[in-house]
This record gives C-alpha cells, structure tokens and sequence, in this order.
C-alpha cells in the first residue's frame, strides 16, 4: 500500500450485533444476581433491573438527546454501557475479600464505578462531534448507581464523589496531552483526526476526513494518458491516471479508476475500460473526491481522432528483478514495468520522469507508464534503489527496443467480466475485469486489468499461463490499486487480489473474458490523447505528518497510561473504600 497503516488496522474492531449485546446484558445480570443473593426470581428480576432495564432506557434517552452524533448510536451505546457495567462487577468480584478485612459491602459493590465513568467519558470525548453532547456520558453511570442503592439499600458516601471527581480529571488530561502531542504535527486536534477517521470507518461519513485531509493537502496538478481503440462498432479504452487511487473507501480519490471508467464508457461510447495504475503514491493521494469532477471535465474536453491505425508487437525486457512490456501504437509507447513474481509496491514518480524523458529522446511524441502492482506481500512497504534502478534499465531497454520495432495494422478485441458473489470486502472493485486482446501479423497479445488493489504474488503467472495455453504469445496482468476496498474489512484492511476470492475463479473469469474478447476481434485505429488536470489537491508531505501523529501519539498514549493514567485510576477506587 505505501502507507504503512496495517497496523492500525488490527487494532480496530467491531462491537457485535445489537441481540448479541442484549444477550450478554441479561448474562451479566445473572451473573451479578448469583453474586449477590443467588438465582432467586427476586434476586433475578432485581438484576436484570439494575444491569439490563435500567442501563438500556438510559442508552435511550441518551440517544434521543444526542441524535445528531452520528457515532453515538443506540447499539455502540449499549455496548459501551455493557462494557462499562462488566467493569462494575468484575471489580466487584476481584475485590470482594476486602469485607473480610472489614470494608463494607457498599464502598465494593461502588468500586468500579469510577472506571466506569471513565471509560464512558473517554469514549463520549473521542466520538462525539458536539460540545453538548460530552456530559451526556454520566447519565447511565447515575442511573445505575442510583438504582443500585435503591435496591439494596446501600450507602453513598461522599468520598464516591470525590473518586469521581478525581477519575474525571485524570481522564480529561490523559486525553489532552495526547492530543498534545499530534497537535504540533498536523495543526489541528488530534482528537478531530481520530473522531474523523472513525466516522469514515463506522459510518462511511467522508466529510469529516476530508476535511482533515484539505487542512494537510498541497496544490498540484497532473496528466493522464488514454488510448481509446474504435473497431466498425465498437469502442474501448487504456486510460492511465498519474493520481494515486487512495487514501481508502470512499476518501479523496479511492473512487477515482470507478469513476473513470464509468464516466469514460458513457462519454465516449467504451464497452470496456481499463485504469490500470499509473505510476504514483501516496503523496499523491487526492484530498478530497469533489477534484474527481475536475479530471473528468478535463476528460470530456478531448477531442477524437482515430489516427493511430498501426502498431507493434509487445515487447518483453527482463534487467534483474525487474520485467517492462512495451507496445507501440504509432509514435505513443505503452510501457509496462512489473517485479512479479517477486513482491511490489508502489512505483515512485521519479520512475515514470526518467523513461518518459527517454522515450521522447528516442523519438516517442508520448509514453504511458503503468505500475503493473501484481505480486504482492504483506512484508514489502518500499522497494530499493537497486530495485528502482533495474525498472528504470528495464523499462529503457524495452522502449529502446520498441522504438526499432516493426509495425503492422493491428485487431483488437475486448470484455468486461464481473465477479459476481464478491465485491470492495473481498478486495475486487466494482471495475470488474477488463481483457484487451490484440491481434499483430496472427499473433495474440492479451492486457488484463482488475478491480483491486494488489494481487497475491503467483496468480499473475498462473492468469499468463492459462491465457497462453489458450494460444496467446505474451501477456500482462495490471491491477487498478483501487483503495475501494481498504479500510473495509479488519486485521489488515483489505485483500488484496487472490487473497479472498479463490484463485480457480478469477482464472476461469478471465478465461471467459479471452473468449468474449477473441470473437470479437477486428482491424482497430486508436486515438492517444493527454491532459493535464490543474488545481488539484494532494497529500504531499500531509502523508508522513498524519503517519508521525499516529506514531507519536501511539506512543504518548501507551506512556502516560503506564505513568499516570493507571495509577490514579487505582488512586480513584482506593477513594471510594477508604
């Protein structure tokens, strides 16, 4: 991915389902009920009152109250106020010896609410977008402790009020100076940072993000290749975007090689249209999707012209690691660069700067560089100068050799297939697959482009192999590194091709697609066009700032809850029994 947030991912979860959490509420009630009177139906009724009833109409008036925060919702409630009463008799049942040294059954039956509030407090801080809706996080705590001393007839005592007083202080600065720290990095409250990704995490809410991301972004601009191929009635297209697809789901540009394709097929009349991934990272990330109407506007400002009618054979260069295809159409090179089998990631922009300035100088009026982003490994986040340096000779050799290259009229044929039964949490997109199929002097030359972002190292050889058991002389694999499909599904975020959907699947989809594609060849002219979009956005350096801030704050958060938080929160509890 570039971005190394692997690790964050895994330490994200989700809260079960709102029956689950009902469940485990009247669990604990019994629990409680046996610990403090045995399963009688007194006993019983009185805990599912204290632990059930009376925890939920609070979560309800609760919501009702704050029913603009789209984070606090009635089952996250609930199972924030499950949590928190689990650590009400939990504490209770640790520290239950206590009243044979004498301390009443009062002060530890109240033991725990202090970490009760808290929990809530800290929770309520971190999602709630409202200033108004922060104090909110006492009314079920109040409620409960006052039905507990109600029901069993117990004591307050006023130092309760000071462990709270005491809790609500130390979580109050715990939080402050964490955000402290990323304050100083990114500008702004870290706490807004956090609060936003959650939104676009739980709740597919963008705005909030985006915002951040604005905040961080830099003004850039950037061009896009396409080829667009027309056959007596049919048309179809190459287009190469040199704007990462990122950063994840529906934020800045993740939607961008959708959105493409779509606008692409209805604009210019295209059947089928492949976005491979152009040659980017991360820092060039869009901040937010509104630029995507800028790029699509530049599109529909080309004007055809299908003067391209001859081209070459692909041509294959092996330097190292490294592996580039490149194709001629005319004078415009389709140059392709690969590390598969071995793992890859995103190739940077300083690669496609040199070849593109040594294909001019071999005579190329353009070239189109795509990252072919095909192997992949959860261990590789960077590539090497050594690795850089043999895709750069690789990608020379190839063009050198291309540009030597006899051409010929050429047939192209072409499918879209989707993978139906999968989508974004399985890591495909909904791009689908696109097969282009050439036909140079009765040899078959085959580009297959998917839907996701990465593919598991092999299945590019496996996908090659089959395609050549069916009479294709060379072929390629690209992905479109969609990030449609990050940050939808936990542990690690997403899948990357290969990885959920069975691999005899795609296969067999792309072989479909070889098939569509190969009766549906014909002689083809192609238009190559360009344009460069001005006024974007991008993430720039804002990339490594909002990597520091997790760090850094990650880091204060794990030291001041060793150093300060966990000690007085044993401070607090003391207070309720002393």
């Amino acid at each position: 991915m570039g971005l190394d947030v692997v690790k964050y991912y895994r330490r994200l979860f989700k809260i079960p389902s709102l029956t689950m959490i009902l469940i485990e509420h009247a669990i604990l009630s019994l629990i409680f009920s046996l610990y403090m009177r045995g399963l009688t139906l007194e006993s019983i009724l009185n805990g599912i009152l204290i632990f059930t009833v009376i925890p939920l109409l609070s979560d309800l008036i609760t919501r009702l109250i704050c029913r603009s925060e789209p984070l606090l919702n009635f089952r996250r409630l609930s199972g924030l106020t499950l949590f928190s009463n689990v650590t009400v008799v939990l504490v209770s049942l640790i520290f239950t010896p206590l009243k044979y040294l004498g301390v009443p059954m009062d002060r530890i039956l109240l033991m725990g609410f202090p970490l009760s509030v808290a929990l809530r407090f800290m929770v309520f801080r971190v999602l709630a977008f409202k200033k108004t809706s922060l104090p909110l996080f006492i009314i079920q705590p109040l409620s409960c402790v006052l039905m507990l001393t109600y029901v069993y007839d117990l004591t307050l005592y006023s130092n309760i009020l000071t462990a709270l007083l005491v809790v609500l202080l130390t979580t109050h600065m715990y939080l402050s100076l964490v955000d402290r720290e990323v304050r100083p990095i990114i500008g702004f409250s870290g706490l807004m940072l956090f609060r936003a990704f959650l939104a676009n995490w739980m709740e597919n809410l963008d705005g909030p993000i985006e915002n951040v991301l604005e905040e961080l972004g830099v003004e850039s601009e950037h061009s896009i290749d396409l080829l667009i191929f027309k056959t007596s009635n049919r048309r179809t297209a190459v287009i190469v975007p040199y704007i990462h697809p990122g950063p994840f789901k529906n934020v800045g540009s993740s939607l961008l090689p959708w959105s493409i394709q779509v606008f692409t097929e209805k604009e210019f009349k295209c059947e089928a249209v492949a976005v491979p991934h152009g040659i980017s990272t991360h820092i060039y990330n869009l901040t937010s999707k509104k630029y995507i109407s800028k790029i699509l506007d530049a599109l529909s400002s080309l004007k055809l012209e299908f003067n391209i009618s001859e081209a070459s054979k692909p041509i294959r260069v092996y330097h190292g690691d490294a592996q580039a295809i490149c194709q001629s159409f005319d004078r415009t090179a389709f140059l392709v660069l690969t590390l598969a089998p071995n793992p890859m990631e995103d190739i940077p922009p300083k690669v496609k700067t040199i070849l593109k300035d040594y294909g001019r100088f071999l005579g190329f009026e353009s070239v189109m560089v795509v990252d072919a982003h095909n192997s992949f490994s959860w261990d590789i986040h960077s590539m090497s100068d050594e690795t850089l340096q043999a895709l750069i000779e690789a990608g020379k050799t190839a063009l050198c050799m291309a540009s030597k290259a006899e051409f010929n009229r050429f047939k192209i044929g072409f499918s879209k297939k989707h993978m139906h039964g999968y989508d974004v949490k399985d890591g495909i997109g909904p791009g689908g697959i696109v097969l282009h199929l050439f036909m140079v002097e009765n040899s078959l030359y085959a580009y297959v482009t998917v839907d996701g972002n990465n593919m598991v190292s092999g299945l590019r050889e496996k996908i090659i192999q089959n395609l050549k058991e069916m009479g294709v002389s060379e072929a390629e694999v690209f992905t479109t590194d969609t990030h449609m499909v990050n940050a939808v599904v936990l542990d690690r975020g997403y899948h990357p091709i290969g990885e959920a959907i069975d691999e005899k699947s795609i296969i067999q989809a792309v072989l479909d697609a070889f098939k569509e594609a190969y009766s549906r060849l014909e002689w083809a002219s192609a238009y190559y066009g360009e344009t460069t979009v001005r006024d974007l956005k991008v993430l720039g350096d804002g990339l490594s700032k909002l990597t520091k801030s997790l760090e850094e704050s990650t880091k204060k958060a794990k030291r001041l809850a060793f150093n300060i938080m966990i000690p007085l929160l044993i401070i607090s509890m003391l207070i309720v029994i002393f």
